[in-house]
């Protein structure tokens, strides 16, 4: 069983994890505030260039996610 405590950060990559195209994936923003409660920090990742970060901080505060 995953030991939670013994994650010191976790890296996402967005794009077919966070969602995918229009769409977040189900349970997305509970599982960015379940690291929070823990205390685990998080950080955002893509190798897609269409966008910019503005763009991507827009995106996720419109899936409920705290970036």
């Amino acid at each position: 069983m995953l030991d939670w405590h013994s994650i010191r950060a976790c890296a996402l990559d967005l794009d077919g994890v966070v969602w995918r195209e229009d769409e977040k994936l189900p349970a997305v923003p509970e599982f960015f505030a379940f690291l929070r409660a823990q205390g685990i920090p998080y950080a955002f990742i893509t190798n897609n260039s269409t966008r910019t970060p503005t763009q991507y901080l827009a995106r996720l505060e419109a899936f409920g996610i705290a970036a």
